[in-house]
């Protein structure tokens, strides 16, 4: 076994805040309006590639489940948000 210890130095403000306050719930993002919120965000963060396949590749993608999931929720059969 090994003397050496690893130390690990935190520096990213985000880390630091979620170490200082607490984590998000781990179910978040289960319910389909969730699911909504999170295909909406992936879809306007892909604007930030470069490489025009990549970009599209993954805006097909969120767009298509934003569709899925709009028709769900509108349709009524979406699952509940947990209180």
């Amino acid at each position: 076994m090994s003397d050496h210890r690893y130390e690990l130095e935190v520096t990213n403000p985000i880390l630091i805040w979620l170490f200082n306050h607490g984590w998000e719930d781990p179910e978040w993002g289960r319910t389909d309006a969730n699911q909504l919120t999170l295909a909406v965000a992936i879809n306007q963060l892909a604007e930030r590639f470069t490489d025009a396949g990549t970009r599209t590749a993954i805006q097909s993608a969120t767009a298509k489940a934003v569709s899925n999931l709009s028709q769900k929720i509108v349709a009524g059969g979406t699952t509940a948000a947990r209180a």
